[in-house]
């Protein structure tokens, strides 16, 4: 989905050992980006043993997964649902590591991929997306498409003024 749709550069790193399920990286906006995803039948929430490795190993080693000297913007776990500490649990490996994270519900993160296909928006609208520090909800992808959306109407109005003056 993150090249098909999104247009970046993504990598299953998933199989190879201790390492997150998903590297992306915008080579357009310098920055990449790490994905755990999660399968759990009654919502998923960061255990102990999940925080360290996120911490210890996925966040730290994040550069070999997709071989980047671009900053890692943003780390994010998707899954069908997330337990009711995860706004708590996200927070807190964000100010451990200094790094914005999110935890994106599956359903959230398939409108935001159709919206992005009908709204044709750039990479930065995916980082603003997976750097909330929380749970992803709609409301913040409609909140960063209206941002995303003003953004180019500015730059094209700007576009359109520099070439009348000509």
């Amino acid at each position: 989905m993150f090249r098909k749709i999104f247009h970046m550069k993504a990598s299953h790193v998933g199989p190879f050992g201790n390492t997150p399920d998903v590297f992306i990286e915008s080579e357009e906006h310098s920055f990449c980006g790490i994905i755990d995803n999660k399968a759990y039948k009654n919502g998923y929430s960061i255990s102990g043993n999940h925080k360290r490795v996120m911490e210890d190993v996925y966040i730290p080693n994040y550069r070999k997964y997709g071989n980047t000297k671009a900053p890692l913007a943003f780390f994010a776990y998707i899954a069908g649902s997330f337990g009711s500490n995860i706004n708590n649990q996200i927070s807190e490996i964000s100010k451990d590591m200094g790094v914005n994270g999110a935890a994106m519900p599956v359903d959230v993160f398939i409108n935001m991929a159709q919206d992005y296909i009908d709204s044709g928006f750039s990479h930065s609208f995916v980082k603003r997306v997976f750097s909330v520090n929380r749970e992803v909800s709609l409301s913040d992808v409609e909140l960063q498409l209206t941002s995303d959306f003003e953004s180019n109407e500015n730059n094209n109005m700007q576009v359109a003024d520099i070439s009348a003056m000509k």
